[in-house]
């Protein structure tokens, strides 16, 4: 579990050192909700599963960055913890 305020400096490292079929997965706390960023090759796959069902698709992890940070303020709006893990695929 990390909080809310945390979560956009270690998602940004971690973005960055990502390694190939590597996946971060970020869950509300009920795990109801959930971001699932994996990175294939040199793209990363945004998959959202919540208030909206959608799969984005990135070359650069700055710019996956900064979509999934407006993910999370559309999907955990109301949230102060949740469950994030690194996961190979």
């Amino acid at each position: 579990m990390i909080g809310i305020n945390k979560i956009n400096l270690k998602l940004k490292i971690d973005l960055e050192n990502l390694k190939n079929n590597e996946s971060i997965i970020i869950k509300s706390y009920k795990k109801d909700r959930a971001i699932d960023i994996k990175k294939n090759s040199d793209k990363f796959e945004v998959n959202e599963n919540g208030f909206k069902n959608v799969i984005y698709t990135f070359d650069d992890y700055k710019l996956c960055y900064k979509e999934v940070v407006k993910i999370i303020k559309y999907e955990f709006p109301n949230s102060s913890m949740l469950w994030y893990s690194i996961r190979n695929s």
